[in-house]
């Protein structure tokens, strides 16, 4: 308690000795970011720490950068903007509520000065990934690497398995060799007898499902298995398997290519943005008052933004 009433003195003597609420509590370049514009973010709040001081204008300091950011690029949002996407997000969070929106506000210990900022962010992110995608193609091999990332969850695979414990990679070879000479009649029996999985009393059988919904390693299995045909050992952190699939659905990437595409393109813009904003931040010249915190721009360190006083 002590130290929090240091600070908030120290944070008070700094606002005095200015001798005015429109004292820089930051710049970034030539912008201008005062205690007064800071206190206005959430009026009449005076339970507020150092550290919840400090987020609040690390909310407003990326704010300015990814604006200042986006105008050197051409890329503006106007007040009409943000106004129009704050009647918009009102009207749904509303709805979804069913409460008056100051409700929501305090039930979210949020302000209209913290909601501006963050629609201001995402309108902005809106207006980069457009700009982004607009310059962006894909080569035939990350085409190629999107479809195949994602075949998995595009599949369908009815299959059965036998799940042996990890120790047991021999017995599930030797099962192997017997199911192998049989049809899914005796793979179905094989699991009764030796499989230790929850589906091993009703033959193996797994239903039909997405590979994307298994391990990543039993799932890739099912696609790689010839149908009809035991398959494995396949090993995941639960044993050994052994794998019939009995039918499969796999889609041709000319068929969907234009999904593909719209979603890779997209992967391709979001993480253009990413480094793109990361190359701003750690190029943006910001001064904080030291006695609200100090600016960390060292991206290794993980910790970039305000780190608060104290």
């Amino acid at each position: 308690m002590k130290r929090l009433l240091f600070v908030l003195s120290a944070l008070a003597l700094v606002i005095t000795a200015c001798g005015s609420g429109d004292a820089a509590v930051a710049t970034i370049g030539t912008e201008i970011i005062s205690f007064q514009d800071l206190a206005d973010l959430r009026p009449g709040d005076d339970a507020r720490t150092p550290e919840d001081t400090a987020r609040d204008l690390e909310l407003m300091v990326i704010t300015r950068i990814l604006r200042q950011g986006a105008v050197a690029l051409g890329i503006e949002v106007t007040d009409e903007e943000i106004a129009a996407e704050l009647e918009l997000i009102k009207i749904d969070v509303v709805a979804a509520q069913g409460i008056p929106w100051e409700e929501v506000l305090e039930a979210q210990q949020l302000t209209d000065g913290l909601v501006d900022e963050i629609v201001v962010q995402q309108l902005l992110q809106t207006g980069m990934l457009k700009h982004f995608s607009a310059t962006l193609d894909l080569t035939d091999t990350e085409l190629n690497a999107a479809f195949n990332s994602q075949i998995q969850a595009l599949s369908d695979v009815c299959a059965s398995h036998i799940l042996f414990d990890a120790e047991d990679e021999a017995l599930a070879e030797e099962v192997l060799a017997t199911a192998l000479t049989g049809d899914e009649e005796l793979f179905a029996e094989l699991a009764v007898e030796h499989s230790i999985g929850p589906s091993g009393p009703d033959g193996g059988d797994l239903g039909c499902a997405s590979p994307a919904g298994y391990v990543p390693t039993f799932g890739q299995a099912t696609l790689d298995a010839e149908i009809g045909v035991a398959y494995g050992p396949v090993e995941t952190q639960f044993g050994h398997h052994l794998i019939l699939v009995t039918s499969r659905e796999v889609p041709v990437l000319e068929d969907i290519e234009a999904e593909i595409r719209e979603s890779a393109l997209s992967d391709k813009a979001t993480n253009s943005v990413a480094e793109w904003f990361q190359g701003v931040l750690a190029e943006a010249s910001v001064t904080i008052d030291e006695a609200v915190g100090t600016w960390d721009t060292n991206l290794q360190s993980g910790q970039l933004g305000i780190t608060p006083a104290g």
